[in-house]
């Protein structure tokens, strides 16, 4: 994650000509694989092939335990038990193809926070799988996001790394980098950390002189 994000960072300044809100975006989606054209198929056949969960039953099991699973246009969300998330977040960043090696440990990790159950979401669907951010988990606090970072990186999860960009480094677990969304003072409620972040470096970039 760190090296990926000095990446990001050498891009912003070679490109600060573009306006703040392009900018943005780009750093966003910094390290995104290519899209490929598809024919029409059936998304939910399709992600379950390439990442080894039923997304068309209402309570897949995914590391041995049921999730409930809930839609929304670009994502996936898997809840467990009575957590209802957090600000603190986990990435876990293996390439597509990787993706089934990796997962079922991830999910277990969290279904067993505390006796809490978790909540992580997938991006949706297969080809929203080539952005770097594409599983992210949601804890309450930091010392959930600590002693959950500790379990997982026990699991030696091990798979090709596509690094996210703008997140913080995980010690011994290139597949896991972690954010914190901003507080809702911030200028924007709704904004995300990665988000927020691209944000900042974009319009500092975009004002530094040619």
């Amino acid at each position: 994650a760190s090296r990926i994000s000095e990446l990001g960072l050498e891009y912003a300044l070679a490109v600060r000509h573009l306006g703040p809100d392009i900018l943005a975006e780009r750093l966003y989606a910094f390290n995104s694989l290519p899209r490929t054209r598809r024919e029409q198929s059936d998304a939910t056949a399709e992600f379950a092939a390439q990442t080894s969960i039923d997304a068309g039953n209402p309570v897949p099991k995914i590391g041995g335990r049921e999730w409930t699973v809930h839609a929304d246009p670009a994502w996936l969300y898997f809840r467990r038990g009575s957590s209802s998330g957090g600000r603190f977040k986990i990435y876990l960043s293996p390439c597509p193809q990787d993706i089934s090696r990796v997962i079922h440990g991830f999910a277990e990790a969290l279904g067993d926070r505390a006796g809490s159950g978790g909540v992580f979401k997938m991006a949706f669907p297969s080809e929203a799988l080539r952005r770097p951010d594409k599983i992210v988990a949601y804890v309450p606090t930091f010392d959930a996001l600590q002693q959950t970072l500790t379990r997982l990186v026990e699991l030696s999860l091990n798979a090709t790394v596509q690094a996210v960009p703008f997140s913080a480094p995980v010690p011994r677990a290139p597949l896991l980098s972690w954010g914190v969304d901003p507080p809702n003072e911030s200028r924007d409620p709704r904004s995300s950390w990665r988000s927020w972040l691209t944000r900042q470096v974009a319009e500092c970039a975009h004002a530094i002189p040619l």
